[in-house]
């Protein structure tokens, strides 16, 4: 009996400066019997990662490498590997993370069982720059639940993982838990460059206006956290997520669709405002009026976006 998924998948691993992780993110790739091609964009790094991808190239005829000349950062190398797919379906795996054992073969049967899906999430594991265990908080817990918020109350979404669901919690796994469908992901033209921060969920709530999206309750990947990822960039993250926020309502199908994705942005908000309200602390009381003012906020945008 064929696996599911076998011999339809490629990865693409966008890199830069990621010569001590790019062999092991690469290897656990290659693991899989479903991969027929692994891209390597190596966006123009200052240390040896395109050195050790071209070795990995030699090695096995299923690596590929591109070179950047110029710095563009996930968006772009990601694209870049997106042009040279040549399967069907598309993993973008960071060049600091690995996949999980059978990890791919579980999103591709989950993406068989569900008709007109352009997109499969599975749970991540994380783990340190050792590779221990991570206390990422409810993230890891959080990421694949479809939930919306009403009247107050966040409940089940009827649609599951579908736009306003994601960024209900503006939380998702990382790129390399996803599966996607190449011809989609095209269509759509990839990810969105002009987004500096929170490029994957951007793209993510795109796919899902497309199709559906179907959940795996499975680990599939081990996701590294450390001090040097952009992630961990607390002020720059905000801001360049306020920005891509724009950029996911401006790419709403219709008006309708930018006030349903202005809701859950502004249910985000307004569940930090209830979490923090109560506080005994003025900084935290502060941070609540603020969430309550940023939800007011983007659901005028939701109104305007459309318009414009």
């Amino acid at each position: 009996m064929t696996e599911p998924g076998a011999g339809t998948l490629s990865v693409v691993v966008a890199a830069r400066d990621a010569s001590s992780t790019i062999e092991d993110a690469v290897r656990s790739a290659l693991a899989s019997d479903a991969v027929v091609q692994c891209v390597v964009v190596d966006d123009a790094s200052n240390d040896d990662t395109g050195r050790v991808a071209a070795a990995l190239s030699a090695e096995d005829p299923r690596v590929e490498l591109v070179a950047r000349s110029e710095r563009g950062g996930p968006a772009a190398a990601r694209n870049d590997g997106l042009a040279r797919v040549r399967a069907p379906r598309v993993c973008f795996l960071d060049a600091d993370d690995q996949l999980l054992a059978g990890g791919l073969e579980a999103l591709s049967g989950a993406f068989d069982a569900r008709r007109g899906a352009v997109a499969a999430l599975g749970r991540f594991h994380p783990v340190d720059a050792g590779g221990n265990d991570a206390d990422v908080g409810r993230w890891s817990h959080d990421q694949l639940l479809g939930v919306v918020r009403r009247h107050g109350r966040v409940i089940e979404s009827p649609e599951g993982l579908g736009p306003e669901a994601l960024v209900t919690r503006l939380v998702s796994p990382p790129p390399g838990a996803w599966l996607l469908d190449v011809a989609c992901a095209r269509a759509l033209g990839g990810f969105d460059e002009r987004a500096r921060r929170s490029e994957d969920l951007e793209f993510l709530v795109r796919l899902a206006c497309a199709g559906a999206v179907v959940a795996v309750d499975h680990d599939v990947l081990a996701y590294r956290r450390h001090a040097g990822q952009r992630s961990a960039a607390t002020t720059r993250r905000r801001w360049g997520r306020g920005r891509t926020m724009w950029l996911i309502l401006r790419a709403a199908p219709d008006a309708r669709g930018a006030r349903r994705l202005s809701r859950g942005m502004a249910a985000y908000h307004l569940e930090l405002w209830a979490q923090r309200r109560g506080s005994t602390t003025l900084r935290v009381r502060a941070m609540a009026s603020r969430n309550l003012a940023a939800a007011g906020v983007v659901r005028a945008l939701g109104v305007v976006a459309p318009l414009l």
